[in-house]
């Protein structure tokens, strides 16, 4: 946690009642921060040049909420919002709280509301109190190179930032950009996260330092060049982490056409698909800002990508979700194949959960869009299973004997013994037992 102390106050006194409260435990630690507090109140807002920062340890959120409450002469229940807004942000806790005092007309529901829009940074400064100029100057003294990864990864929509994201986003190798995002996190511009289950560092923007980076990326031709090439390169390694794990024996992915990225130096692990469990969030955030975007057949490719993630977790709203997403992105732009591709990607999804007309109608609205491929001769198995299912058991032994034959004649091995598997006596059980698969 950052506690800025204005230069006209008694800092020294100030300071050892931070320090002394950091150190203590919470019943002693908000006397002290009382005490603090008076020395705050009786001090001036002016005076942010000659700051002096001091590093404590991070306020659980029952005492930044006191904090935030004792500066404000507010209830600590009403002060709740106005805490996770500020990010428990002290300078910014202590604008908020005299913003409320100065104001008497305002409610912290008032206030709250005003922190919630795109102009956050602004409504946070009082007097010669301000928070984005705090923050900048921690920004402004960046080497080049830790500017820019800064500035671009405010372009990000994910939550979360690794190596190979700086990697895209400059252009440089893969121990490149984990040095930039580690000296970052040295200069608290960034919170480590930790390894995540690939073995990856994760690191998070502070929510106030996200806003100033996507204030200082600004937008244009260049920062749409960059968001490209994020997208391309989380596109390519979720095609290669599926062809490397999960679809072997002559299985294929569609190809939507779409560019492909991929960084220098290595990326994936030993078993790949537990790098897609790591980037689930990153993977439906990409899916959700190509579809913004406009840019459909990377929306339905990525989307198609993750399918086998969200089909071995059982992620099924994810799955549900992020198809019908870019089901519709294909459609508004034209995408056939990519339509027929999210068409299939429901149909499994309402086969996994034994919706059979449901399946059966997809399946049959998916096909005509689609070429000889594997996600034909699994949609057809899909249907086969839908319409023995429903008691068609004459069309089911057609349909999956087509399959069987498509699966053949595309070079997967791999689909085709499961389907032949399958294609022993119809009876109910025996092709209910069969799992579909994308």
């Amino acid at each position: 946690m950052l506690i800025v102390a204005d230069d006209e106050l008694d800092s020294l006194q100030f300071t050892q009642l931070i320090q002394r409260a950091a150190a203590a435990p919470a019943e002693r630690a908000l006397p002290l921060l009382d005490q603090a507090l008076a020395l705050w109140r009786g001090a001036p807002y002016g005076g942010l040049h000659d700051l002096e920062e001091i590093k404590v340890e991070a306020a659980t959120l029952q005492e930044a909420t006191l904090l935030v409450s004792r500066i404000a002469r507010i209830e600590p229940g009403h002060a709740a919002p106005l805490v996770e807004l500020c990010a428990r942000l002290p300078l910014a806790l202590r604008v908020a709280g005299a913003r409320l005092v100065t104001r008497p007309g305002w409610t912290p529901e008032v206030l709250a509301a005003r922190l919630t829009e795109e102009r956050r940074l602004d409504e946070l400064r009082v007097g010669d109190l301000d928070v984005r100029a705090s923050l900048e100057a921690g920004y402004q003294d960046l080497p080049d190179a830790e500017r820019v990864l800064f500035e671009r990864l405010g372009l990000l929509p994910v939550p979360t930032f690794t190596a190979w994201m700086a990697a895209a986003l400059l252009m440089v190798p893969v121990s490149t950009g984990g040095d930039l995002l580690e000296r970052l996190a040295e200069r608290q511009l960034l919170q480590s996260e930790g390894l995540d289950v690939a073995g990856q560092e994760r690191y998070r923007f502070h929510d106030l330092i996200r806003l100033l980076a996507r204030e200082r990326a600004g937008n244009g031709p260049v920062q749409d060049t960059v968001r490209d090439r994020f997208l391309s390169c989380l596109l390519a390694l979720a095609k290669d982490a599926c062809a490397r794990d999960e679809y072997r024996g002559g299985f294929r992915l569609l190809d939507s056409g779409a560019p492909h990225w991929r960084p220098r130096g290595r990326v994936l692990p030993d078993e790949p698909m537990r790098w897609m469990a790591a980037e689930r969030e990153t993977l439906i955030a990409g899916i959700r800002h190509a579809a913004e975007r406009g840019h459909a057949a990377m929306c339905w490719d990525l989307a198609l990508a993750g399918v086998r993630l969200f089909e071995i977790h059982g992620r099924f709203v994810d799955w549900e979700q992020t198809s019908q997403l870019a089901l519709r992105v294909c459609r508004d732009h034209g995408e056939t194949q990519g339509a027929g591709a999210m068409l299939a990607s429901l149909c499994a999804v309402e086969a996994f959960r034994y919706r059979r007309e449901k399946a059966l109608a997809l399946a049959e609205e998916a096909l005509p869009l689609l070429g000889e491929s594997s996600i034909k001769a699994l949609t057809l198995a899909n249907l086969s299973a839908a319409e023995l299912a429903l008691g068609d058991a004459e069309a089911a032994l057609a349909h999956l004997t087509q399959a069987v034959s498509m699966a053949a004649r595309v070079g997967d091995a791999l689909s085709e013994a499961v389907l032949l598997q399958a294609q022993r006596p119809l009876t109910a059980e025996g092709l209910s037992a069969h799992e579909p698969r994308m």
